[in-house]
């Protein structure tokens, strides 16, 4: 007897209408951005939006096996978040549309910042995280890096500066960050460990690992297991 192997996307009716549901909806609101605001603005959200759902089905279509409908949900998100954090370095270093903080307060924090030399390292930073979630690497790590810059995004947009436009903003920055965070929790899991054992880089025999957890049971570590592969 053969094995069936599948080689194409295989979901329930119910997953195909959530995805095309979601699809729709990313898109109109990525065209709404194009037509209600302006270019800048449309590059930060709208753009991302469209290339986020449309990157996720090419990508879903170039795969070989099925996978369910919250992994492409999830790619769309990485992607969106990739293109908005690239434009938001773009914007700061090749064009004058960088916004302006009406409130004083957020004025005097971001030009302290940027006589300090540390707002052009967080753009510069901001464009090297969007490459590595458009390239898919080291994305755990990509997304843990801009959880400060969300935070202090959300914090000035929402309770300092709180125009109509940043209190949108700021909330929809640690959002997007939050919920790609949860989208790739279980790269996180091991940070959960109530109780550890140093593990310093270079030490030959480290804690024993089970399922990415520390054990005392003598259970064979990471670094063993590679050595019998």
């Amino acid at each position: 007897m053969t094995e069936k192997i599948t080689t194409a996307n295989s979901y329930s009716p119910r997953e195909v209408q959530l995805l095309w549901t979601g699809a729709i909806v990313a898109l109109l609101a990525g065209l709404a951005f194009a037509l209600m605001s302006g270019v800048s603005t449309f590059f930060l959200y709208g753009f991302p939006i469209i290339f986020g759902v449309i990157g996720a089905f090419v990508l879903a279509r170039r795969e070989t096996g099925s996978r369910p409908a919250i992994h492409h949900a999830i790619t769309a998100l990485r992607l969106y978040y990739a293109a908005h954090l690239i434009w938001t370095s773009l914007r700061y270093w090749f064009t004058d549309m960088q916004p302006m903080m009406t409130a004083s307060l957020s004025f005097e924090f971001i030009d302290m910042l940027e006589k300090m030399g540390i707002f052009p390292a967080i753009k510069t930073l901001e464009g090297f995280i969007g490459l590595m979630l458009l390239f898919n690497r080291f994305v755990p790590l990509a997304l843990v890096l801009e959880v400060p810059t969300s935070m202090t995004i959300f914090y000035l947009n929402t309770f300092i500066s709180h125009t109509i436009r940043t209190i949108f903003t700021g909330p929809a920055e640690i959002i997007v960050n939050g919920l790609t965070l949860l989208g790739y929790f279980g790269y996180y899991r091991p940070f959960l460990a109530a109780r550890t054992e140093p593990a310093p880089p270079l030490l030959k025999h480290a804690p024993p690992l089970q399922d990415g957890y520390p054990q005392r049971d003598g259970s064979p570590s990471i670094g063993h297991i590679a050595e019998t592969e």
